[in-house]
């Protein structure tokens, strides 16, 4: 796939010096484009990308549509990489928190866009939206405030573009390495399946793919199409049993052998932690009691429309599973552990 060429575009991305964000910016940069980072910290980001980048210092929950339209005058392209994902522990009520998060400052910043004249805009969301569409009768935004917001924030993002052409792309599973200082994202993940004890996992996968793959299909958002769209970005489909199997290879794990929890086991599962959560007052952006429908589904599509769009190919999931796993390093103990399981389990097998 041959890539034309293109002239630099002034580009401001939010939320660049996050996991995605870091990414994106590297490759805009390679492609020569003039690179703005929206950050709290205006330092923060030129440090970061050693001086190749320029900076907006704001706070993206105080900035009104008035003010990005004055931060983004100048600007062809606008990505906006930020707000907070299904992870986030709400503070007071979930839905309150996830519209406030995700909506609100897509709302602004897109009306800013449009008023400042930017002619593309990128959102990042979620495959999550992309499942509530392709099976609405599992009711997801009723249950799961993070998926309503997602689902909200694109309504919204559409509703707000009409000159400037919106690519809103949804994320699957996004593995790679994480810049010095961030916390890994799979971390709990990693340390699971280096932990020696038999491997537990429930039917159901999902689309997953390298964050550099993601790079290149934001990039290509803001250099190639020509009208509004929604994309699910993506590279390989994998069961959850595949994926971890997949991350045995790289910790060093011999023993592979994964069962899978039935569907009751994992319901009544689900169900203790949701009871658990509400008895100490945790929130989530997930509704727990209702995981098994979410999880076990097959959240598997064909990523080739969007790479024929945005001119991406993916390929590269194995190596980002790698420098997943190369950004949690391993424990002494751990490892001394691990191989000593792996010696009797070896010893088990004559």
């Amino acid at each position: 796939m041959k890539a034309k060429q293109h002239e630099p575009l002034r580009v401001m991305v939010i939320g660049g010096t996050g996991f995605i964000g870091c990414h994106v910016v590297q490759e805009l940069l390679a492609r020569g484009h003039l690179v703005t980072v929206f950050s709290r910290k205006a330092m923060d980001a030129e440090t970061l990308f050693a001086g190749q980048v320029s900076s907006v210092q704001g706070d993206l929950d105080t900035l009104d549509a008035d003010a990005w339209a004055l931060k983004l005058a100048g600007f062809d392209a606008v990505v906006f990489a930020a707000g907070v994902d299904e992870r986030a522990t709400p503070k007071g009520k979930p839905e309150t928190f996830f519209y406030k998060a995700n909506v609100v400052p897509t709302r602004a910043v897109l009306r800013g866009a449009e008023a400042a004249g930017v002619r593309r805009a990128v959102l990042v969301t979620s495959v999550f939206a992309w499942l509530h569409r392709q099976k609405p009768e599992l009711r997801l935004t009723d249950y799961h405030p993070y998926i309503r917001s997602r689902i909200q924030q694109e309504e919204t993002a559409l509703a707000c573009c009409d000159k400037t052409i919106l690519t809103i792309l949804e994320l699957p599973y996004v593995f790679g390495a994480v810049r010095a200082g961030q916390t890994p994202l799979w971390k709990v993940l990693v340390t699971y399946v280096r932990t020696p004890v038999r491997m537990m996992v429930t039917a159901g996968g999902a689309n997953m793919v390298s964050v550099r793959t993601v790079a290149k299909a934001i990039a290509g958002a803001i250099e190639y199409p020509d009208v509004a769209a929604i994309y699910p970005v993506g590279d390989e489909n994998l069961s959850w049993k595949d994926l971890l199997v997949r991350l045995c290879t790289h910790v060093g794990r011999h023993d592979q052998r994964v069962t899978e929890i039935p569907k009751p086991v994992f319901r009544d599962m689900t169900r203790a932690g949701a009871f658990f959560k509400r008895l100490f007052g945790i929130r989530s952006g997930l509704d727990t009691a209702r995981l098994v429908t979410l999880l076990t589904q097959q959240m598997w599509f064909d990523p080739k429309p969007s790479q024929k769009a945005l001119h991406y190919q993916g390929g590269d999931l194995d190596e980002a599973l790698k420098a997943t796993v190369d950004s949690c390093p391993e424990t002494p103990a751990s490892r001394s552990w691990r191989k000593m399981w792996d010696w009797v389990l070896s010893h088990d097998a004559r």
